[in-house]
């Protein structure tokens, strides 16, 4: 007998969850996560009576799955990490087939977002605490050092870098205004729990994702107005986080590093990245056509870390070859992603995952 389809939603919920406390589980439990999230996503369509439709756009990501796999053979990679890729490939093949999941998602996405703000308010104002009892739960403790980064005024949260609890944090807060769009009556805690996680991204001294969910916010705002109040939406918008600005730089000293790395015009921006990408380079010139192999970057430097720019990785990992394939699916997907858009606001549909699939467009 097949599961029920409201069954969907409750299974997906439970997952996600998992996969954002994945900083907390160790190797073992990470991999039986992922075996089960492929397992769950694959059948899906089985559980819910649904046919799985895989559409021309998708076909390339299945492709694009092969190449990868080709070249973690080539490479010796570890094989953990394509279930990931499998899970992300079925995730894509169930979105049109199965969409019961969709709000499950963004009310997990605003939960955890509050959650992970949570934990970067208590890293802040009870640092002991922190690191006696929150920090020894972190997986990746032995290579991050929290209470040096804490000296400086960065702040990870519940996680082992910076940019995974910015990027937590940022999904909550297109979550969280999205859904406060499709309210006919604002509620003020997600208004305030917006501009919670807002300064929270500031706590982690993540520039490029505070200026990102910025304007996506106001893309949003511009698409989801009636055309006489879309400008007047935006000033609102604007004025309210310039106000949210001058409150964080003159009220909560946490975030002076911050803003320290936002006025610093001196020294290297890149933080040290320009290093790896020239060493990133350097490999591609190396092995243009099929690269050095996938994941294999990391094992060249000394601190075992990525390029820390896609395109310049996948260049180096992938060469030519790949990175035409990855560059080719992602503009398809882009391609679709837009008309969908176009197609829904042109029928003058309004549900919250409208304005979600705008905000990851943009941010």
């Amino acid at each position: 007998m097949a599961i029920k389809n409201k069954l969907m939603p409750f299974i997906v919920g439970i997952l996600l969850i998992l996969t954002y406390f994945v900083s907390i589980l160790n190797y073992s439990a990470r991999r039986t996560l992922l075996i089960v999230m492929v397992l769950v996503l694959l059948f899906s369509p089985f559980l819910g009576n649904k046919k799985i439709r895989i559409q021309s756009s998708e076909f390339i990501w299945i492709f694009t799955l092969l190449i990868v796999v080709v070249s973690m053979i080539r490479s010796q990679a570890d094989q953990f990490y394509l279930l990931f890729y499998v899970a992300m490939i079925a995730l894509l093949l169930m979105s049109d087939s199965n969409t019961d999941w969709m709000s499950v998602t963004m009310n997990v996405a605003i939960l955890m977002g509050g959650i992970y703000a949570a934990f970067t308010i208590i890293q802040v104002v009870a640092g002991d605490f922190y690191l006696s009892r929150l920090y020894p739960l972190l997986q990746y403790n032995s290579t991050f050092d929290a209470a040096r980064y804490m000296r400086f005024g960065i702040y990870s949260g519940l996680t082992y870098q910076t940019a995974v609890n910015a990027l937590y944090l940022s999904i909550g807060i297109g979550a969280t205004f999205c859904s406060l769009l499709y309210e006919k009556n604002a509620r003020m805690w997600k208004v305030v729990l917006i501009a919670v996680e807002l300064i929270c991204i500031m706590l982690s001294a993540k520039r490029g994702h505070l200026f990102f969910v910025a304007l996506s916010l106001l893309i949003i705002t511009y698409y989801s107005g009636n055309r006489g109040k879309r400008i007047r939406n935006i000033l609102i918008l604007g004025i309210l986080l310039f106000v949210l600005y001058i409150v964080a730089y003159y009220k909560i000293p946490s975030v002076s590093y911050f803003f320290d790395r936002l006025t610093d015009t001196g020294g290297d921006i890149t933080n040290g990245r320009l290093t790896l990408y020239v060493s990133a380079v350097e490999q591609f010139k190396q092995h243009p056509i099929f690269g050095i192999g996938w994941e294999q970057f990391r094992s060249t430097h000394i601190r075992y870390i990525d390029v820390h720019n896609i395109y310049l990785q996948l260049l180096c990992e992938t060469g030519l070859l790949g990175t035409a394939v990855f560059l080719a699916a992602f503009i398809v997907t882009l391609t679709y992603t837009i008309k969908k858009i176009n197609i829904i606001v042109s029928k003058g549909i309004i549900y919250r995952e409208k304005y979600l699939l705008l905000f990851s467009l943009f941010c």
